[in-house]
């Protein structure tokens, strides 16, 4: 199965719990995006930093059967896998240069609406250390064909 080219808009809304104001960041990109029949596959790089050489290659799966629970994967600058089902907690691991840190992410709400190569994703979770929730994050990603 082929992968086709995709505009992706991302918009990702972070807030820490000691400091109430938002922190959001919002881009475009170009992607690819495949469709077995089964399993739907998003692909972008994400720039970390205005070093070009500092790329995170991210993917977004998810299985047609049950698109409510998606996996998120990057590889290159950082890496982690993280799966978001909402109503459930799973283990996360970044992993960075400088060393790997451990974060519980709890899924409050998760919608996917990716339907012929568009439409969008939006997960609403919490980071958590220890535990303890350290932030709410809000993160939708947009196809489009």
């Amino acid at each position: 199965m082929r992968e086709d080219k995709v505009k992706i808009l991302i918009k990702s809304q972070q807030i820490d719990i000691d400091d109430p104001s938002p922190y959001v960041i919002e881009f475009a990109t170009d992607g690819k995006i495949k469709d077995d029949g089964d399993t739907v596959t998003i692909k972008y790089d994400e720039y970390l930093e205005e070093d070009t050489n500092n790329v995170a290659h991210t993917s977004l799966m998810f299985s047609r059967n049950n698109p409510g629970t998606v996996t998120l994967s990057r590889s290159g600058a950082v890496r982690s896998t993280c799966v978001f089902t909402e109503g459930e907690r799973h283990k996360m691991l970044y992993t960075m240069d400088i060393g790997t840190l451990e974060f519980g992410v709890l899924t409050r709400n998760l919608q996917n609406t990716i339907k012929n190569k568009s439409g969008n994703i939006r997960m609403k979770y919490d980071t958590e250390v220890r535990g303890s929730v350290v932030k709410q994050c809000d993160f939708k990603i947009t196809i489009k064909s």
